[in-house]
């Protein structure tokens, strides 16, 4: 992967970012801080779904979401997230690839369950 492509990739990210209300930032920065640290392996399978699981002291502590007194705002974050698009382009090949951030999201007994696609796996872990 080229400087062009990791500057292009991080500028789609800041630019996505804009575009993602407050409680979806947070969500979302919590899950990537948390999976470039132990969840997302280096050399990911691409058809592969990875998991990351967040806890309700972590969210709450990090991004200052409760389960309870916040899960709509929460549960529409997750809406949301699941229809953003990732696409990486190459103009001088013409070339371009696209899939969706988060392919699945869940909120169970305390614990939020945000899924990525091992396409978007490498991305994330440059960021």
């Amino acid at each position: 992967m080229s400087k062009r492509e990791v500057v292009y990739i991080g500028n789609n990210f800041i630019e996505a970012s804009y575009k993602c209300n407050p409680v979806e930032k947070k969500m979302l920065n919590l899950a990537i801080m948390r999976a470039n640290k132990k969840d997302f392996p280096k050399k990911p399978n691409p058809l592969m779904t990875y998991l990351v699981k967040i806890d309700r002291k972590e969210l709450f502590e990090v991004a200052g979401l409760d389960t309870v007194k916040d899960f709509r705002n929460i549960k529409n974050a997750c809406k949301a997230l699941n229809e953003k698009v990732l696409m990486v382009e190459d103009i001088t090949t013409k070339k371009f690839k696209s899939s969706s951030f988060i392919t699945q999201t869940e909120l169970s007994k305390g614990v939020l369950t945000l899924g990525f696609y091992g396409t978007v796996v490498p991305f994330i872990n440059i960021l």
